[in-house]
């Protein structure tokens, strides 16, 4: 978290800060699921119960950071207004549960539910038109997506606990949020590629290539600066 709100100030790529705010949501739910809040702070009652809105602060933050490094709305406008939608579906929901928690969370499994389906179908369909990051979140997104159905299925109690069922938010928290970090990693890793291979070109327009000396072109453009 530290690391990803670190990069977003020095580059103001907002996926780092989007990612950072989905890792503390995801902490915060970790935390009050297990108890660690109530063991480590002695913490109860009302002001600790509405820390469970982080199960509807990850599910927004995760559609933000989607929009943020698939860039949907400059290039999928489609898929941008379906995550729009679901997005404003998440947030009357969080206002709700300012004032109301307990009716807010009440319909949380049938939400978590239709943001899965929502985000894997948007995932789907930027990887057949070709994104080259969208392999990556899918992987780490179907993981999201089946340990979170394990979860919202016994939640609703159609299937009998375990390991696995009562633990699949947290589960699928880690495994995404795993994933997202190599998606951010590896995006960086092109921009610099992509830095690299601009700079070798513009050395190339400006030199001779038997010589290597500067051309006739690097002086008229260091003239022209000058001038400037």
């Amino acid at each position: 978290m530290f690391y990803n709100g670190l990069l977003y100030f020095a580059t103001s790529k907002k996926e780092n800060i989007f990612y950072s705010l989905y890792l503390i949501s995801g902490l915060v739910w970790i935390a009050l699921s297990y108890g660690l809040i109530a063991k480590a702070f002695n913490a109860y009652g009302d002001a600790v119960f509405v820390l469970n809105l982080s199960l509807i602060t990850m599910p927004i933050f995760l559609i933000l950071f989607m929009m943020a490094i698939f860039e949907t709305r400059k290039f999928y406008p489609t898929e941008h207004r379906i995550l729009q939608g679901m997005l404003a579906l998440l947030v009357v929901t969080f206002s709700y549960g300012l004032f109301d928690i307990a009716m807010a969370l009440k319909p949380a499994s049938s939400l978590a539910a239709l943001m899965m389906v929502v985000t894997f179908s948007v995932s789907i369909s930027l990887f057949r038109k070709g994104h080259p990051l969208v392999k990556f979140f899918l992987v780490g997104h179907t993981f999201f997506v089946v340990f979170n159905g394990f979860a919202v299925i016994y939640y609703k109690g159609l299937i009998e606990p375990s390991y696995i069922n009562s633990h699949g938010v947290g589960i699928g928290i880690v495994l995404e949020a795993l994933t997202l970090a190599f998606i951010i990693s590896y995006r960086i890793k092109v921009l610099e590629d992509i830095r690299s291979r601009q700079g070798e070109l513009k050395r190339q327009a400006a030199t001779d290539p038997l010589t290597r000396l500067y051309n006739r072109r690097h002086f008229m453009t260091e003239d022209r600066k000058s001038v400037v």
